[in-house]
């Protein structure tokens, strides 16, 4: 079977191998040269369209192949017409089944005599063609691959400016293949322009350092989508190291840019979520530390009056005594029983707050006697600390007000507590104005400024946070429970206004401001407030020669305490802190020491551990408001023998001083 395909240019054309022989070369010259040829030939004698001879290579071919001559087509008809043959393409099945390809290329026609012959040569592309296939699948698989993994080939022409883009590259880009090769500038103009500087600074590293180029950058196809592409590719240099041709390959990694970029959202929303966490761990925690903190405080400030009023109390039924101390007696347990009450109204109201169940009158009341009603309470507090006190009404108030007057009290007591409490120096200054929002209603701004200790901003920060108090050393010069401010706000915000700290600074004072908002009524009424003050002491026997001295700040406590020892016999000295107990143990001895934990300058702790240090020997007991277990704890790592809390226990206390005394006496005899 003999298949014929027209011309192919697949192969090269065999004349250009094969010496074309002369035409005046003698027939026996022809034949000699014919004979040696390596490739298969035959003469064809071209009048008689007939082969007249094959050379040995054409016999081995044919024998090689179990091919017969006249199987082949070796286009003797077109050679006889005077066509010229250049490498045409043929196919022949060979006997055992297997297709053989072969090319057949004529020479010039030569005359022999008569006779005008043309010699025919034969070349078996067989393997040849069976490569080429072969590579058409390769590519064809290859471009399958390339369309499958999303990647796609460019080559580039530096001088001519035109890129070649395979099929893939020109989906990706929404390139028209069929407008192949592009303008280099085209695909320039395809980049996202925030991209273009950083693609070509790697096109030029590469360029000029010879480098492999790399660049992941975005595209903007022609309907306004864009994706993003990973392109790499190399410079082609020529031998005088010139770049000429710039190759690579172009693969849309949008998907996977995007699901990084949603997996980085999603780590970044994990980092959010677990700093927030953190952040409320860390709240937790300090609002823990702040309630355990708060806890103490509250204890000892309720215990603190507590002592005064069951000390006295006991004082009062033992009997017999003066109607003076009895006036001074009771006059303290009233005194210390107000404090108690307004520790408890806070405590209370902080809860209510907190539960959302504050519920406030709205009563008609004169506004400007309640504030001089106020500010009055704390002139003799002032003058007592050599402080001034003024009340600054800047503009005309309203006679009168519908507010909870109760409240209104609540805040500016104190804040005007506070102010005479940290002022040691200078004094207070309330400034008062009213702005008038509507016809039935006014805004009363309360301005309370000091030249007291002043804030820092770490205290500031945690000023109007319920349990946290500027102050939370044990030396505590101010006492206070650091429920005070942080309700003052919440009911100041209830009054339909706010509680703020306008000016704060270290050692130069602060302001704060107090503002509410009310309605205007046409009657006004007045309100007022009353406040007992009072001092008491002590006395009792069983400690008969005994001297001990009382490390004591609060003066209640000192008179109690101190009359309750020397009833008992004993002879007892008062320390105002840990400062000045030291001093006086190292100038005289005593056969016990109370002392009192939480006092300013030194606190307890500190005292008893510098007492031992000097080598004190003699008993100390701790005397403090803090009844916690891990109080114990630290007051016998500081050094001290034993713990009595307040308020104070006469029968605990007489027992605690006998224990001690008997067992110190032991030892020295």
């Amino acid at each position: 079977m003999i298949i014929q395909k027209p011309y192919n240019k697949s192969f090269f054309n065999v004349t250009q191998l094969v010496p074309v022989t002369a035409k005046t070369h003698t027939t026996a010259e022809h034949e000699g040269i014919f004979n040696e040829m390596p490739l298969p030939a035959c003469m064809v004698d071209l009048k008689n369209k007939i082969i007249t001879k094959i050379n040995p290579a054409f016999e081995k071919f044919l024998n090689n192949r179990d091919l017969k001559l006249n199987e082949l087509d070796l286009a003797v008809d077109r050679l006889a017409e005077g066509n010229w043959l250049a490498s045409e393409e043929y196919t022949v099945k060979s006997p055992k089944g297997d297709f053989i390809t072969y090319l057949l290329t004529s020479g010039e026609p030569i005359r022999t005599g008569a006779t005008e012959i043309n010699i025919l040569y034969l070349n078996d592309v067989t393997f040849l063609k069976k490569m080429e296939v072969d590579l058409q699948h390769s590519e064809a698989r290859f471009a399958n691959s390339l369309l499958t993994a999303h990647i796609g080939l460019w080559d580039a022409d530096p001088v001519s400016g035109l890129t070649y883009i395979c099929p893939r590259m020109a989906k990706d880009w929404g390139f028209d293949h069929s407008q192949n090769p592009v303008q280099s500038t085209a695909i320039v103009q395809a980049i996202h322009p925030q991209d273009r500087p950083l693609v070509w600074a790697s096109v030029e590293k590469a360029m000029l350092e010879g480098l492999p180029y790399h660049a992941e950058y975005r595209v903007v196809r022609p309907d306004g989508s864009i994706i993003w592409i990973e392109a790499r590719g190399e410079y082609i240099k020529d031998i005088n190291g010139y770049p000429f041709r710039f190759s690579g390959t172009s693969m849309n990694i949008t998907e996977t840019v995007e699901t990084k970029l949603k997996l980085m959202q999603e780590l970044e929303e994990q980092k959010e979520i677990v700093a927030n966490l953190k952040q409320i761990q860390q709240t937790a925690d300090c609002a823990h530390k702040n309630k355990n903190v708060f806890l103490a405080n509250v204890s000892h400030e309720i215990r603190t009056p507590l002592t005064a009023i069951l000390g006295f109390a006991d004082l009062l039924k033992d009997g017999p005594i003066s109607e003076i101390e009895k006036t001074q007696f009771i006059e303290t347990i009233s005194r210390n029983g107000n404090t108690l009450i307004k520790i408890i109204d806070d405590l209370l109201d902080l809860s209510k707050v907190e539960a959302n169940c504050l519920e406030l009158e709205k009563i008609e009341m004169p506004i400007q006697p309640l504030l001089h009603s106020v500010v009055q309470q704390f002139k003799d507090k002032a003058r007592s600390k050599n402080l001034y006190i003024l009340l600054d009404i800047q503009n005309e108030l309203p006679h009168a007000i519908l507010s909870d007057s109760v409240r209104i009290q609540q805040v500016l007591s104190n804040l005007l507590s506070n102010a005479v409490k940290f002022t040691d120096q200078g004094g207070v200054i309330v400034q008062v104005k009213s702005i008038i929002k509507k016809q039935s209603k006014t805004e009363i701004q309360i301005r309370v400024t000091d030249t007291g200790i002043g804030l820092t901003e770490e205290q500031k920060v945690r000023l109007f946070q319920p349990y946290a108090q500027a102050e939370t050393s044990t030396t505590r010069k101010f006492g206070g429970t650091g429920l005070g401010l942080a309700l003052s706000k919440h009911l100041a915000q209830a009054l339909d206004g706010d509680l703020i700290i306008e000016r704060y600074e270290k050692d130069a004072g602060c302001t704060f401001t107090f503002t509410l908002t009310a309605e205007i009524p046409t009657v006004a009424r007045i309100t007022a407030c009353d406040v007992t003050k009072a001092l008491q002491q002590m006395n009792f026997a069983p400690l008969a020669g005994f001297k001990i001295l009382l490390a004591e700040d609060s003066l209640d406590n000192q008179y109690y305490v101190e009359k309750f020892l020397s009833k008992n016999g004993a002879i007892v000295t008062v320390a105002d802190n840990g400062n000045e107990a030291i001093e006086k143990c190292t100038k005289e001895q005593y056969d016990v020491i109370l002392m009192d934990i939480e006092m300013p300058v030194m606190d307890g702790y500190e005292a008893t551990r510098k007492l031992r240090q000097l080598g004190y020997k003699m008993p100390i007991l701790a005397l403090t408001a803090h009844a916690m277990a891990e109080e114990r704890g630290k007051t016998r790592e500081a050094g001290c023998d034993g713990h009595l809390t307040k308020p104070i226990d006469t029968h605990q206390l007489l027992s605690a001083l006998e224990s001690v005394l008997k067992t110190s006496l032991k030892k020295k005899h």
